[in-house]
């Protein structure tokens, strides 16, 4: 059960602590062995992250971000993005 507590630190930490990093770096590596397309990576990502799919905006803002070359370190940034959302931070 998370808080419903919010203060700067805690942004702090989500956006800049080195153990939210690496599980974003994790859970990039973990998703690039799957070898997928990157609306499918997209799709993939909010089904793990939010047990939903993305909506055409989300999926499209996704692939751009993504691009088409399958770089690990852009997919990393991608998953530190979503850890970021309030949608994966706070229960509603």
């Amino acid at each position: 059960r998370r808080t419903v507590s919010n203060v700067p630190e805690q942004a702090l930490i989500m956006m800049n602590d080195p153990f939210v990093h690496e599980q974003a770096g994790l859970w990039a590596k973990r998703i690039a062995t799957l070898k997928l397309s990157p609306q499918e990576v997209v799709g993939r990502m909010y089904l793990e992250a939010f047990a939903r799919s993305p909506d055409a905006a989300e999926l499209a803002a996704g692939v751009e971000f993504l691009g088409k070359d399958g770089n690990i370190e852009r997919l990393s940034d991608y998953a530190h993005v979503l850890f970021n959302t309030k949608e994966f931070i706070f229960l509603h």
